[in-house]
């Protein structure tokens, strides 16, 4: 039977919270050995200055994640601090701020390894009381080694518990978030909502003029702009190559958001006036070539380039690249343009054309297989028109037809 009331403390950066955290703050709970577990995220931790998310969104994050598990509780004592947070310091002020408790500190295995490198090591093994959880397998036979060490050596005060392991981990979620994958699964519904809402980790986000702006604004300022500059029959082809894009982004992973972007402005140009593209060909100093010069818009894609960029402020290279290129193609295209080039051939309003049929069969098993039938396509029919082949057209179609007959 308990007397004194028995606190667990997890700490961590929390950056963000997940279910790792949640799945061990309950294993330690369930040992019936405490009567409350504390989350306590770290304000400004010694070894990990660089967060991503600011004390309060963590802080925000850990409430929301406990929000209905009455026996996790959130502290703000590491936040509210300004100076570094030390483990040792940290014990001794809840000592101080809570006499009636007994305050037991959560540590993984593998800080067993580093914790003599700890700021007053010695005083924390000696008085301090731990929680020892498993998080990785292939380290628990060497830390229970180690455990009975710096239990000879300082006397340590240790409790052992069976947890199960998960592997998640914080690093893990913002990369996922970076590269534009889901996170769900990963870490409680309410905390994946905020970091959407908030932006955190550069969710959803395009890099504009050096900073980042949310991607829904930015997608629906540019469907706002495409309504006034293009035909409605043209508009519905842009939603069209951005639903494609999408669709072909989740299946070769690659980042959807950015690629919806590009297919939305890919067009921009297409329906100005032969003197409106010279226009603004002066302003950006875009030279006609002599192919564009008998055919003007074959100009909409460089424009398109440059306004994404002088409109917008877009300066992510693979969004402006695949707009540039999205007509003719090139050698070497990166799997982003490649996409935005597909996509604009075989999107749904293009038709149902056998070679069309074929093209978006092909493009599910290989962007490369799919860039050398779409190119080679696109040469028979200017060849069958007697029009003039962009030179780089002729390059692509050569590099990809010789990429190919080496799968």
């Amino acid at each position: 039977m308990m007397q004194t009331k028995r606190i667990a403390i997890l700490g961590g950066t929390f950056n963000p919270i997940h279910f790792g955290h949640l799945l061990i703050a309950q294993s330690v709970y369930l040992t019936k050995q405490f009567h409350e577990i504390w989350l306590m995220p770290a304000g400004n931790p010694p070894f990990k200055p660089d967060d991503k998310a600011n004390n309060e969104d963590r802080l925000y994050m850990s409430y929301l994640a406990v929000k209905k598990v009455p026996y996790i509780k959130v502290s703000t004592l590491e936040c509210d601090r300004p100076e570094p947070s030390y483990t040792y310091k940290t014990l001794e002020l809840l000592e101080n701020k809570y006499p009636e408790y007994e305050f037991w500190w959560i540590i993984g295995y593998d800080n067993l390894f580093s914790i003599e490198t700890w700021k007053e090591s010695e005083r924390l093994l000696t008085n301090g009381k731990f929680v020892i959880v498993k998080r990785v397998v292939e380290e628990i036979v060497m830390a229970k080694s180690k455990l009975l060490e710096l239990q000879e050596r300082y006397g340590m005060k240790a409790i052992l518990v069976d947890n199960p392991i998960i592997q998640i981990s914080s690093t893990m979620i913002r990369e996922r978030i970076k590269n534009g994958e889901p996170i769900d699964f990963l870490l409680p519904r309410r905390v994946a909502s905020y970091i959407q809402k908030q932006g955190l980790y550069n969710y959803h986000k395009i890099t504009v003029s050096g900073k980042t702006e949310n991607y829904a604004v930015l997608n629906l300022k540019i469907r706002k702009d495409l309504k006034k500059v293009l035909t409605p029959s043209r508009y519905m082809h842009t939603l069209g190559v951005e639903a494609m894009a999408i669709e072909l982004g989740e299946r070769y992973k690659i980042n959807t958001e950015r690629l919806a972007i590009a297919a939305l402005l890919h067009d921009y140009a297409k329906c100005m006036s032969a003197e409106t593209k010279r226009k603004f060909c002066r302003k950006y100093e875009i030279e006609i070539s002599p192919i564009e010069e008998k055919n003007l818009d074959l100009l909409h894609a460089k424009l398109g380039a440059y306004i994404a960029q002088d409109k917008y402020g877009i300066d992510d290279y693979e969004i402006l690249d695949a707009i540039y290129y999205h007509t003719t193609g090139k050698p070497e295209m990166t799997d982003f343009a490649k996409i935005i080039y597909i996509a604009d051939a075989i999107e749904p309003g293009r038709g149902n054309m056998d070679y069309l049929e074929n093209a978006r069969k092909l493009a599910k098993e290989s962007l490369d297989a799919a860039m050398k039938y779409l190119l080679e396509e696109g040469l028979k029919f200017l060849i069958f028109r007697e029009r003039e082949i962009d030179p780089l057209t002729q390059e692509a179609y050569e590099y990809y037809k010789s990429y190919q007959s080496h799968v």
